[in-house]
């Protein structure tokens, strides 16, 4: 899949399990191209990000994009988070915890547990594996 065919696939996917309620699930949110470019990922997880986006909301209960003063910035800024990370904030889940990219590690989906001490959870091993994950998790509800 790539990023032009990621939002209108995973789209068609919301429609075809929707009740004809329009919850705005179809809201994606694409991130600013300049800090995006400056990231240590591939160039197709790059485009993912830029051209299609990620959903602004997806199940399960995941958000993405929210806070745009803090998209894409180092997470020393944060407090709690473990010193030396190489962490850039994309979104959060629905405990609060800060999902992120992990440039240290070949660009993968992790996040920060606020109940386990801020450890460091694995979520999905790129971007566009992530956008798969969220497709799949839509064909199979």
């Amino acid at each position: 899949m790539n990023p032009e065919k990621f939002r209108d696939y995973y789209i068609n996917l919301l429609t075809s399990n929707s009740l004809d309620l329009d919850l705005k699930l179809d809201n994606f949110v694409n991130f600013p191209v300049a800090k995006v470019r400056q990231l240590n990922i591939s160039e197709l997880d790059k485009d993912f990000l830029t051209i299609s986006g990620l959903p602004a909301d997806a199940a399960p209960f995941l958000s993405f994009g929210l806070n745009s003063a803090i998209f894409l910035e180092p997470l020393s800024l944060i407090e709690d988070i473990p010193q030396g990370s190489h962490c850039k904030m994309i979104g959060h889940n629905g405990s609060g915890d800060i999902i992120c990219i992990d440039e240290s590690d070949a660009g993968s989906i992790i996040y920060f547990n606020h109940d386990l001490n801020m450890s460091r959870e694995f979520i999905n091993s790129s971007v566009i594996s992530l956008a798969y994950s969220l497709c799949a998790y839509e064909q199979f509800q």
